[in-house]
């Protein structure tokens, strides 16, 4: 196997049996289907294969991700990690070995517009030929990055979640000290209306970033503060009776 590293802006080049190309016009793309797997999972994946065209975007981020599928299920070299705004495709990653750690990460640049949409994401296996929905979503902001080469962001599968999720939690913010974007993890024990605030260390409403109906599970949302000054935050997480809060250090 031949590993280009990615943090050096390279894509993965793997002797497995998913391809990948990024042919001249700019079209990443992964087909997770092919003459090993069975042919009934072309079902799953529309048009049989999970692609994005970079050019079609102006804006691009990042995550650097591991994924916890539970302990049935591990991730190996070959599979895929796709991000998704509803059924559109917007990133694609092969796992490669994390350069730290005897595990593997997902090396993934998601392409968007100036909108702040709503990411999901999904995962195959090519060893098994399943595709399993990611309990988490972000939020696109351009330029933002999650995680690095030495804290991931990990990802859940559903399944994970609904076994963990036993308490109602503001769990953490990755990273923390910030510049400009931070990533907020909550854990969600009821279904049912939740808010998500800013405050400033006055206690002043700075902006809220969700106010509607949550699921339970654990979720994550990003709060890119670009137009805010340096200075320590609060985010408050209030579902029903139950409020916590969390303190924030915007570093510029």
């Amino acid at each position: 196997m031949a590993v280009l590293s990615p943090y050096e802006g390279y894509m993965l080049d793997a002797d497995q049996p998913a391809v990948l190309t990024y042919p001249g016009d700019g079209t990443l793309s992964l087909d997770p289907v092919d003459e090993l797997v069975d042919q009934s999972l072309s079902r799953n994946i529309k048009d049989r294969a999970w692609e994005v065209k970079s050019s079609d975007f102006e804006f691009n981020g990042s995550i650097t991700a591991e994924l916890n599928l539970g302990k049935d299920l591990s991730v190996s070299l070959g599979d895929i990690l796709a991000a998704f705004e509803g059924d559109e495709c917007r990133g694609v990653a092969q796992a490669i070995e994390h350069p730290f750690g005897d595990y593997p990460v997902f090396p993934l640049m998601i392409y968007g517009h100036d909108e702040r949409n709503a990411i999901t994401f999904k995962y195959y296996s090519h060893q098994s030929g399943q595709v399993i929905n990611i309990a988490e979503k972000i939020t696109f902001t351009p330029d933002m990055t999650l995680g690095n080469a030495i804290q991931t962001v990990v990802l859940n599968s559903q399944s994970v979640v609904d076994a963990m999720v036993s308490e109602f939690e503001l769990k953490a913010a990755y990273p923390n000290p910030f510049n400009p974007t931070t990533t907020l993890e909550y854990a969600i024990d009821v279904a049912g209306d939740i808010n998500i605030s800013i405050l400033d260390i006055n206690g002043r409403l700075v902006e809220v970033l969700f106010d509607g109906f949550s699921e339970k599970g654990i979720k994550n949302i990003n709060w890119d503060a670009s137009y805010n000054p340096s200075g320590v935050y609060f985010v408050k997480l209030i579902s029903g009776n139950n409020i916590q809060t969390l303190k924030l250090v915007l570093m510029k």
